[in-house]
């Protein structure tokens, strides 16, 4: 794969939906991952918290982790990972 392909591949980790449920001081994170056209849903991305859930974007693109307040999240795809993404800044849209 080309490299301005994976960046595009990159971009749209940006794009993903974030949803979460506060249970205890935990909160169940959940969204959809798509491509750069917003079209497409991506599988196989790594999402991964700085408190050490790991899970993957299933067929559908979706994903689901348990992650705390202070945790920041990023996505990783063809080992290019993102930034990370404060937890307490995720807007529930």
């Amino acid at each position: 794969m080309s490299s301005s392909k994976v960046s595009t591949h990159i971009a749209f980790l940006l794009l993903s939906l974030f949803f979460y449920s506060k249970t205890d001081s935990q909160i169940l994170l959940s969204g959809t991952v798509y491509d750069s056209s917003k079209l497409y849903a991506v599988t196989g991305v790594m999402v991964k918290s700085t408190g050490g859930a790991v899970t993957f974007t299933d067929s559908l693109g979706s994903y689901r982790l348990k992650v705390s307040a202070t945790d920041s999240i990023s996505f990783t795809y063809m080992n290019k990972p993102t930034m990370k993404f404060p937890v307490r800044s995720i807007i529930n849209y």
